[in-house]
């Protein structure tokens, strides 16, 4: 079943940037969301992904979905109801 899930198109990529972004990948993490593939960083970083994503004045979670993002936002609500 893992397998299968790796090949699903519902897989979705989610980058929170910000100085909290363990604590909000940690509440993310509490949750069962096996087609979730979460990343986060709390500085600038160098990985393709989370690379130029940064600010260090907000919080910022992107969410993509078939290599095409939507929008950044920076609602915690808005985010885990695009999750479901």
């Amino acid at each position: 079943m893992d397998l299968a899930l790796n090949y699903s198109e519902e897989n979705k990529e989610l980058a929170i940037c910000s100085k909290n972004a363990l604590e909000y990948c940690s509440k993310i993490n509490s949750l069962y969301l096996p087609n979730i593939q979460l990343s986060g960083t709390e500085k600038l970083s160098t990985l393709p992904f989370l690379k130029e994503r940064y600010d260090a004045n907000r919080i910022q979670f992107y969410l993509c979905q078939n290599r095409t993002c939507l929008a950044p936002t920076d609602d915690f609500e808005e985010i885990m109801d695009n999750l479901a």
